[in-house]
């Protein structure tokens, strides 16, 4: 492909797991194909223009959420001397039938029918769960039909996001090239200490509009209940009604941390039990990153191993199950090895 590259990003909240997920790709596509005119698009509202231009334009690529972005399409038209567009979702995908010379190349991290399920599972609103699985139905539709779009390369991140596709899809064997994050093959640097503890701290971060995340807190609320000597560290958005109802001393809900190396200690962990939702766990990436060890789900390491993505075997511990009392002799039993030696036995 041209390294001529345009890519284009739906905008993310600063902080979550689809913002950072945004700012790795951006540094694949430069790792790739160097220099890359990077464009963020806005949501647009919903209005009478847009619903028409889906009726004029709409076909076996548009979703409800695609409306929100057809304000954009003028804009694209004109950027001719671009080659090959980046698409990181799957709704903007509608763009390869308006300019189909080009070459595009669509990014695939979460499997959109998967996630929109587990939205309208979680929602308490009728008309909100009502459009996610609407939603679901028209990722669908436009995945089962991507075969038909000219000069298309899709990115899953993971080969477990490439095989759910293929599932719906057979005829994109040929068209996928998955591309793990290209971070986790780097040495990340510890992070200094900002604060001592003498107990032993596991940070979850998450936000909580995420039926994975509930999920998880749900089972760290029962830890947390067993062994009160642990403190749970709890960062991301969507947890304040959680804390106001919170009856355990031992957890504290942050709420979004502009800064998360304000909330690591001498004596921090982190902890992902995920066991179920869609995609990889951004969190995990993120604790990469900050270099902190930490024990993680079985379910949540699939991803990484399945692809190759090199997940530290001396930095996290994989643990099977959902076993309160397995889980939490995992942990007393590995953090008192780090205490003592400055590092987990590798597994």
């Amino acid at each position: 492909m041209n390294s001529n590259i345009l890519s284009l990003f739906t905008n993310a909240d600063k902080g979550t797991g689809g913002y950072h997920s945004a700012e790795l790709r951006k540094k694949l596509i430069q790792k790739k194909f160097g220099i890359s005119k990077f464009i963020s698009i806005k949501k647009n509202k919903i209005n009478i223009y847009n619903i028409s231009s889906c009726i004029f334009f709409g076909n076996q690529f548009f979703s409800i959420t695609s409306l929100r972005y057809l304000g954009f399409k003028s804009k694209i038209l004109k950027l001719k001397k671009y080659n090959t567009i980046y698409l990181h979702t799957l709704h903007l995908i509608w763009l390869c039938k308006l300019s189909p010379r080009k070459n595009y190349i669509l990014n695939l991290e979460n499997f959109d029918p998967i996630y929109f399920s587990e939205l309208a599972k979680l929602s308490n609103n009728l008309f909100q769960k009502i459009y996610y699985l609407i939603e679901v139905y028209f990722s669908i539709r436009i995945i089962k039909n991507l075969h038909k779009i000219d000069n298309l390369v899709i990115w899953p991140l993971t080969n477990k996001d490439s095989n759910q596709v293929l599932k719906l899809n057979s005829k994109l064997k040929e068209l996928i090239q998955v591309q793990p994050h290209i971070l986790l093959n780097k040495n990340f640097k510890n992070n200094r200490s900002k604060f001592i503890s003498s107990k032993v701290r596991l940070l979850f971060i998450g936000h909580g509009n995420h039926m994975a995340n509930r999920e998880a807190i749900n089972f760290i609320k029962k830890l947390a209940k067993i062994n009160e000597g642990i403190i749970f560290d709890i960062i991301g958005s969507g947890w304040e009604k959680e804390d106001v109802l919170n009856k355990n001393k031992n957890i504290k809900f942050h709420g979004f941390v502009e800064d998360i190396t304000t909330k690591i200690s001498n004596n921090t962990f982190f902890i992902s039990p995920i066991f179920s939702g869609s995609g990889i766990n951004m969190k995990i990436i993120t604790a990469i990153e900050l270099g902190i060890h930490g024990f993680i789900s079985k379910f949540s390491a699939e991803p990484f191993e399945s692809s190759n993505m090199n997940l530290p075997k001396d930095k996290f511990i994989i643990i099977e199950g959902e076993n309160k009392d397995f889980w939490l002799e995992k942990i007393i039993y590995h953090t008192v090895h780090y205490q003592n030696n400055g590092h987990f036995i590798e597994r």
